[in-house]
């Protein structure tokens, strides 16, 4: 199985067959993505930036978490982080000793990657446990529209109130059933959804810097840049230059 984490800035696309359905899911770090043993899927990697793969034997994982893991699970870079202060600092470390110099090195980095997976297996074990017993996500069906009226409203604001409605839903119970499914508020994702594109359009050249904010419904231009860096870990105008 493999543990990929991706930081600050880094973007890909992955699609993966599970319980017999292909699926896709485009990521922008900080997160965690864990992909179950002998999972068939493919990485498209849109800004690589920040990004670490672990490989673990299945038989390691299922001592960790107690059962086998043949599914696939994101979680939020952050929030693993809280969990423990010194994760950010085993994943400096860990980067800083990409190419160990001394046998002592190479031992202290393998050191490190135990420890990592472990933390983040035993984060996932917690997640699992307290999702099992919390508010069920929406259903495929009502998520999928959702999508699609946040896809064609990127460039304008969605109230809470208007996607509880097309989910047919209070706008409580939607707000938590939405968060249970994508670990975001929907104000949250569609923030997300909307640096996503204005990254595609720097990465097309389509649009000049200064008018991606507007482009993707951003009218305050320094808005635009303090959210898109707290996504993509660098400004609109450095990823253009990167691409």
């Amino acid at each position: 199985m493999q543990v990929l984490i991706l930081g600050k800035g880094a973007h890909c696309e992955i699609r993966w067959i599970e319980q017999g359905e292909e699926r896709q899911e485009e990521i922008v770090g900080p997160h965690v993505w864990v992909l179950g043993a002998l999972v068939l899927h493919e990485v498209r990697w849109q800004h690589a930036a920040q990004r670490t793969v672990f490989y673990v034997n299945p038989r390691f994982a299922r001592e960790v978490t107690g059962r086998t893991i043949s599914e696939s699970m994101l979680l939020d870079l952050n929030k693993v982080e809280r969990h423990d202060i010194l994760v950010p600092q085993w994943l400096r470390a860990f980067s800083e000793l990409r190419k160990p110099r001394t046998k002592a090195d190479e031992e202290y980095r393998k050191a490190l990657g135990t420890i990592l997976v472990v933390h983040f297996l035993r984060v996932l074990k917690e997640v699992q446990g307290k999702s099992s017993a919390s508010t069920a996500g929406l259903p495929p069906a009502v998520f999928e529209r959702i999508e699609k009226l946040i896809e064609r409203r990127l460039d304008s604001e969605i109230p809470l109130s208007e996607m509880a409605a097309e989910a047919r839903m209070s706008a409580n119970n939607f707000a938590r059933r939405f968060k249970a499914s994508t670990g975001m508020s929907p104000h949250q994702y569609h923030i997300r959804q909307r640096i996503l594109k204005a990254s595609r359009y720097l990465t097309s050249g389509e649009y000049r810097v200064s008018e991606v904010g507007y482009a993707v419904g951003i009218q305050d231009q320094s808005y635009f840049s303090r959210i898109f860096r707290k996504w993509m870990g660098c400004s609109p105008r450095h990823f253009a230059r990167q691409r």
